[in-house]
């Protein structure tokens, strides 16, 4: 297995143990047990924790054996790269990167008054960025989960901790904050 893929299963089983753990958090809400939810809730945090690990392991990961310089001898330096959008960077297989759900998020919410049952949002979300899905993309998941939705549901967790979405919003509900509102303007102008 590459040192790709070893990252990809990896940051796939957390996505997987978020969803399950959110399940489980919905489940304890609504029978009101608060020791379950705080549980869940740490949880939650520990695999959000362990995937920003995981990611800053992924960028520093060393080069392949066959890329490193003779032992002895200076590394050369690399040049600087200019920086292309991230979707020019995308290479097949790859899927579109947390950031590119924002927009589409914050889209869809509007377009529905501001709030929507998830599944509803996330057929939206599909709707709005089917053109840069692929086939890897579409794909499950470990948990059964299709790849994008999952990808959307750390979208998501990732937006509600900067306000763009409603923290406290009922069970299976996602919810465009004001300062989601004024974000989603300004990216439209």
């Amino acid at each position: 297995m590459k040192n790709e893929q070893a990252f990809e299963t990896l940051l796939a089983g957390l996505a997987a143990a978020l969803n399950e753990s959110l399940e489980r958090h919905s489940a304890a809400a609504s029978k009101g047990d608060l020791k379950a939810l705080e549980a869940e809730t740490e949880l939650q945090r520990q695999l959000v924790e362990a995937r920003k690990k995981l990611q800053a392991l992924q960028k520093a990961w060393p080069l392949p054996i066959g890329k490193r310089p003779a032992a002895g001898k200076p590394a050369a330096p690399r040049p600087k790269a200019k920086r292309a959008p991230r979707a020019q960077k995308l290479k097949r297989g790859q899927k579109p990167p947390q950031d590119a759900y924002v927009l589409p998020i914050l889209q869809a919410l509007d377009e529905m008054g501001g709030r929507g049952a998830v599944p509803d949002v996330l057929d939206r979300v599909g709707q709005i960025m089917a053109d840069d899905f692929n086939e890897h993309d579409r794909s499950t998941v470990k948990s059964g989960d299709i790849r994008w939705r999952t990808t959307a549901h750390w979208a998501r967790h990732e937006m509600k901790e900067q306000g763009l979405l409603a923290a406290g919003s009922r069970r299976g509900i996602w919810e465009i904050t004001e300062e989601g509102r004024v974000y989603l303007r300004d990216l439209s102008k």
